[in-house]
This record gives C-alpha cells, sequence and structure tokens, in this order.
C-alpha cells in the first residue's frame, strides 16, 4: 500500500507540473520593530540608510544638523572666557578688600559686598564650566 501511494503522489506531481500564476491582496507585517531615539533632540540633516537597507549595530541611521550644537558651543566658550575674566577679577578685589578691612580702611559691610561679589562670580563661572560638558 505504501508504494501505490508513493506512486499516485509521483504521478500527481508530473501530472500537475502547470504553473498558474495569480496575484493576491497582501498586508506586510514587521517581524520585529525598534523604537529608535537620539540622546539630544535636533532636525534631522540626512538619513544615510533607505527603507529595507540591511543595517548592523554601529551604523549610522540618521544624522542631526550640527548647526544648532555648534552656535551653543560658541556661546558657551565665550561665556565661559567673560565668566573667568570676571572671577579673577572678582578674587583680587576680594584679595585687596581683606587687605584695605584689615587696615580699617573698608568697613565691614564693604568687605561683605566684596564677599558676595566674589561668591556670585565664582558660583557663574563654575556654572559656564559645567556647561562646556
Amino acid at each position: 500500500m505504501a508504494r501505490w501511494y508513493q506512486f499516485a503522489v509521483t504521478l500527481i506531481f508530473c501530472v500537475s507540473h502547470t504553473v498558474i500564476a495569480a496575484d493576491y491582496d497582501a498586508k506586510l507585517v514587521w517581524a520585529e520593530k525598534t523604537k529608535l531615539s537620539a540622546q539630544v533632540s535636533g532636525i534631522v540633516a540626512k538619513t544615510p540608510v533607505n527603507v529595507g537597507d540591511e543595517v548592523k549595530q554601529g551604523d549610522v541611521l540618521l544624522a542631526l544638523d550640527q548647526e544648532p550644537f555648534t552656535t551653543r558651543l560658541k556661546r558657551c566658550r565665550a561665556t565661559l572666557v567673560k565668566t573667568k575674566t570676571v572671577f579673577a577679577e572678582a578674587k583680587r578685589e576680594l584679595s585687596r578688600g581683606k587687605q584695605l578691612f584689615e587696615q580699617t580702611l573698608i568697613s565691614p559691610h564693604q568687605l561683605e559686598v566684596v564677599k558676595i561679589a566674589y561668591t556670585k562670580a565664582k558660583s557663574n563661572y563654575n556654572i559656564a564650566s559645567a556647561n562646556m560638558r
């Protein structure tokens, strides 16, 4: 009986060797979706890959417009230079204020004003330095 079944299958295969083509409506469903995100927000300048391209880990999928980042970096550098100069001057003024206070040439209130200016200048410099990271 097993031989007859084998013969019938072979015979059907040989007889029905005609190829039939047909169009079918279909919907492509992705096997796996991956959400993408960038560490910073910005305007996409270019996408080096196209839909359907095979990508590997480490491939660049998009590039952001660099102009806003370079502008911000220039602004941060300028602020750092400015605050560094103001901080250096405040440091000198504090030293001078302490000497004048020891010589009783300025009041305790005037010394406090100098100390506050120093602290403010130092804080602004530290903020500007942190913004560069």
